[in-house]
């Protein structure tokens, strides 16, 4: 199985490979900082579980169908959230993000993390996998990060290891991505 890799996970390590390991007590995330990074993520970790799964999958999954439109309705809400992107990870990676053009974010995530991610699938997550994007892909990309970071939250509270980074409570009037 893949124990436990997930969505959230891909955010958990996508945000630890820019987190300095000696920052132990990093401040919180927001929940909408938290829902920004998993739109910016989710298309590429979504075409990398597609490269994956491909010879764990029937031809008439998901996965191996073609997402296209999915991903490009994905893919085109992630500029209007690359300032809630910013500062989450300058919060994550403190003065280390000073003079980092937030436009190359994107590339990092398209080159680097989701193809890591992506050596993290075992072919019998697959179906699993295939189940999860079917069901999310009517969803706008919001709805899916937000159930992304909900899952995280709920996950992690109460664990002996926590992830590289916490996400803060919400509060009633925090703004969503």
């Amino acid at each position: 199985m893949m124990r436990g890799k997930t969505i959230t996970t891909g955010l958990a390590l996508w945000l630890s490979l820019a987190a300095s390991t000696a920052q132990a007590a990093a401040p919180c995330i927001t929940q909408p900082e938290a829902e920004s990074l998993v739109i910016t993520l989710l298309p590429d970790l979504i075409e990398a579980a597609g490269q994956s799964c491909a010879a764990s999958l029937p031809p008439e999954a998901t996965l191996r169908m073609g997402l296209a439109p999915t991903i490009a309705r994905y893919r085109a809400a992630a500029p209007a959230v690359l300032p809630q992107v910013t500062s989450a990870i300058a919060k994550l990676v403190g003065s280390n993000m000073a003079g980092i053009d937030p436009a190359l974010l994107r590339p990092l995530i398209s080159t680097v993390v989701a193809p890591l991610l992506a050596t993290e699938i075992e072919a019998a997550d697959c179906p699993q996998i295939d189940r999860a994007v079917t069901l999310l892909a009517p969803l706008p990309a919001r709805s899916v990060a937000g159930i992304a970071v909900l899952l995280f939250t709920l996950g992690t509270d109460g664990r002996k290891k926590q992830p590289p980074f916490k996400i803060c409570p919400l509060s009633p009037a925090q703004p969503r991505p």
